[in-house]
């Protein structure tokens, strides 16, 4: 999950995907191309709010592109990072007309987690994690809410 979160924390900070997390050797790795089209990776365009409800997913048993996948020792982790809502933080001034940062927005994600493990040469489902992180739209915080 927190592969998730520095992804989400990054692509705000930066207003995209910065080329450190999708240099070669990467981990999490980020499947290339990004882009909206057939085949690609929506991963920008969902953190940064241009491709809402998009249909991929981090199932394996699911023909889709995932978001990024995470190696640890025997395991893979496929990952899906979805945008779901964003809503003015409570006690925030309202800046009608202004950028997210200005108006104090919080931008809720969804990141789904499914675990393979390799361990002893046959490949096996190993475990789901789904969590719900709200973050700040400048990407300076993110906090779990489920």
């Amino acid at each position: 999950m927190s592969s998730g979160v520095q992804i989400i924390q990054q692509t705000l900070q930066n207003g995209g995907v910065p080329g450190t997390l999708t240099a070669a050797g990467t981990n999490p790795s980020i499947t290339l191309p990004l882009g909206t089209a057939p085949g690609q990776n929506p991963l920008e365009a969902e953190i940064m709010g241009q491709s809402n409800a998009n249909a991929d997913s981090a199932d394996p048993t699911v023909g889709s592109t995932r978001n990024a996948v995470l190696t640890v020792s025997t395991y893979t982790v496929n990952m899906d990072i979805d945008r779901l809502y964003a809503q003015p933080m409570s006690g925030q001034p309202a800046a009608f007309g202004g950028p997210a940062q200005q108006a104090g927005v919080q931008i809720i994600y969804r990141i789904d987690c499914y675990a393979i493990s390799s361990a002893g040469g046959a490949t096996q489902a190993a475990g789901r994690v789904t969590g719900v992180y709200n973050c700040v739209a400048t990407g300076q915080s993110c906090q779990r809410k489920i």
